[in-house]
């Protein structure tokens, strides 16, 4: 019989950090035989392939499937084409640079079994943890995704995170999946692949739509030392604004006018603010992210309007 959830990991050169994710997997309380863990390889050159295979002999419930790619082609696309070959009645997603905790699946599975109306996905904390020092600047909400501690139903327009998102299958095919124009490939900075799919949620579904937080489903989030330069952040901000351009390129012109306007009062606002902020920040590189940030975003949005084409890389990915 077919497990009723199928936890993907989408991986692309990481072996070491996707055995750490693996491991997280194989530990949690529910039994081994509801749940697949199902790898899929987006064109890696490492040893992921090798680590794998050693690691599907040693484990054998739960089942440990694998998919390679021939080349990288972005996690969205991945996301999109493993979910037609699953079977299973659930399908969550974990980054292979994450770990879960041991009541992850146990908490999620408990909400669409118990919660009313039965939620379309669940979602719990993304929480980061180094492995290397951080600087003093850096603020852990940059990439932490909490949503208080008493379980919820979203509010308007909110979304979950990718490294932390349990879907009942169908409800990813009936919005139109991932979305991969915005696709993160490799070592482009790209966002929003998931955060389209909410949105479609929002638009097109139940008002509002099922989606539930449990503060008990928490999933522990690697962040790693170029995530935590003044660089990367400015470039993703400068991402950010791209892809919000690009998941609201098919809206009404009246819509889009609206848009426009709003992005640019908010540049407005931001520039105001920058000088009269300075001295109220302890680091200025939290400044620097936090105030001038915005302007990258603003910058992003208004080169995509432009037909700019500016691709966003990092360095030092692993």
């Amino acid at each position: 019989m077919n497990p009723i959830l199928s936890v993907v990991v989408c991986t692309y050169n990481r072996s070491e950090l996707l055995m750490q994710t693996i491991q997280g997997l194989l530990h949690q309380t529910i039994s081994p035989s509801l749940f697949e863990i199902v790898v899929i390889d987006d064109g890696s050159t490492d040893d992921t392939q090798v680590t794998i295979g050693k690691l599907q002999k040693k484990v054998r419930i739960p089942v440990i499937k694998y998919y390679k790619k021939k080349t990288n082609v972005g996690l969205a696309n991945s996301r999109n084409v493993i979910v037609k070959k699953l079977k299973s009645l659930y399908v969550a997603f974990i980054d292979d640079d994450a770990k879960a905790d041991k009541n992850w699946l146990k908490n999620a599975l408990y909400c669409f079994d118990h919660v009313k109306p039965t939620p379309q996905a669940v979602s719990g904390p993304v929480v980061p943890y180094y492995q290397t020092k951080k600087p003093a600047w850096f603020n852990d909400n940059y990439e932490a995704d909490i949503k208080g501690d008493t379980p919820r139903f979203l509010k308007g327009g909110e979304a979950f995170s990718g490294p932390n998102m349990i879907f009942k299958k169908d409800a990813i095919h009936i919005f139109g999946g991932f979305d991969e124009s915005i696709d993160m490939k490799g070592d482009i900075i790209a966002v929003g692949e998931e955060t389209k799919l909410f949105e479609r949620m929002w638009e097109n579904g139940p008002r509002p739509p099922s989606l539930y937080y449990t503060p008990g489903a928490i999933v522990y989030h690697l962040i790693h030392p170029y995530k935590m330069t003044i660089h990367y952040r400015l470039k993703r901000l400068f991402a950010s604004g791209q892809s919000y351009f690009a998941r609201n390129t098919a809206t009404p012109f009246s819509k889009k006018v609206t848009l426009i306007l709003k992005v640019l009062l908010y540049t407005i606002i931001s520039f105001l603010l920058c000088p009269l902020t300075l001295f109220r920040y302890p680091f200025i590189q939290r400044w620097i992210v936090e105030r001038v940030g915005p302007l990258f975003f603003s910058a992003g949005f208004f080169y995509s309007i432009l037909g700019i084409p500016i691709v966003m890389k990092h360095r030092g990915r692993t």
